[in-house]
């Protein structure tokens, strides 16, 4: 399983579904990313108030870092990519809809665009609700190579072994349990 964490104003802090939105714990370590291997980082400004600050995270080269911060326009993207922390997530989780994640896309080459779950997609527009597989066929056939699906709940989405071939998929677990064998890469925090 590779390391995962969720920052709040420069201290790590623990993160949970409540079964309508993250809700955060205790901030009680400093952030430090010495180690290696992936590194899933989830900055909880910019996720859960709109207001991104991956400028602030640490930075280490060894390592193959992710980053979500959160972003409700396509052109957020920008900030993201400036503060040059890592590979950057594009989260459906508050998009404006597939015309802000085509202009995300215009501004960038992305790699990775994350998709909550609990049950069904957890997204603010209308667009990425709904069925998982034609979510993913809409992310194919705009050329998105790597999703992640995080289980906010414990549960996970069924996907058909054709499709799962089709693009990579890793998981963020918030939860103890076991990822579906669909999985790519496994991420836990909590």
């Amino acid at each position: 399983m590779a390391e995962a964490v969720a920052y709040l104003n420069n201290r790590r802090v623990s993160v949970a579904w409540n079964g309508e939105r993250l809700v955060t714990g205790r901030a009680d370590e400093p952030l430090e990313f010495d180690g290696e291997g992936s590194l899933l980082v989830w900055d909880l400004r910019g996720i859960l108030k709109n207001r991104p600050a991956p400028g602030l995270l640490p930075l280490n080269p060894k390592r193959e870092t992710l980053v979500d911060s959160g972003m409700a326009w396509g052109e957020d993207v920008i900030d993201a990519i400036m503060a040059d922390r890592g590979s950057v997530i594009v989260p459906l989780r508050s998009l404006r809809g597939w015309g802000e994640l085509d202009e995300a896309l215009a501004y960038a080459e992305l790699e990775l665009v994350s998709l909550d779950w609990a049950e069904e997609p957890v997204a603010a527009h209308t667009d990425f609700q709904g069925d998982i597989v034609e979510l993913l066929r809409q992310l194919l056939r705009r050329n998105v190579p790597r999703v992640m699906v995080n289980s906010l709940d414990g549960s996970f989405p069924f996907i058909p072994a054709g499709l799962a071939g089709s693009v990579r998929l890793d998981v963020v677990m918030l939860t103890d349990g076991h990822p579906p064998n669909w999985t790519g890469e496994v991420f836990r925090l909590g």
